[in-house]
């Protein structure tokens, strides 16, 4: 996987998809440099396809959570984890979101559930 220290979020322009829903992510977990990675990309929006944003708390116009990993392998578990968990909605490692960003569009997060 890449190193998230190579990631440079600000780089490029900002890439705008017509008619398409913002995409709303929530963050919960995650270390401080995996946020400020996160808010910094939104602010740009650099790198990925937009419009997307980054939601303060848990809303029904949460598309996706990106949850932080302990040690062990196990979420972190948070109060906006665990209303996510109630509505069914999509629970992402940040890796999911790094490679999204270096890959420079959404990547299926099949593989990062």
């Amino acid at each position: 996987p890449p190193s998230r220290t190579s990631i440079t979020p600000l780089q490029g322009k900002a890439r705008k998809s017509p008619n398409k829903p913002v995409r709303s992510l929530l963050i919960t977990g995650l270390s401080a440099s995996d946020k400020e990675l996160i808010q910094a990309a939104c602010q740009a929006q650099a790198g990925l396809p937009g419009p997307w944003k980054i939601l303060p708390s848990y809303g029904p116009s949460c598309t996706q959570v990106i949850a932080g990993v302990e040690a062990d392998g196990k979420l972190h578990r948070t109060g906006k984890l665990l209303q996510a968990l109630l509505e069914g909605k999509p629970i992402v490692r940040m890796e999911w979101f790094c490679q999204s960003l270096e890959h420079g569009d959404w990547l299926p997060i099949d593989n990062f559930l």
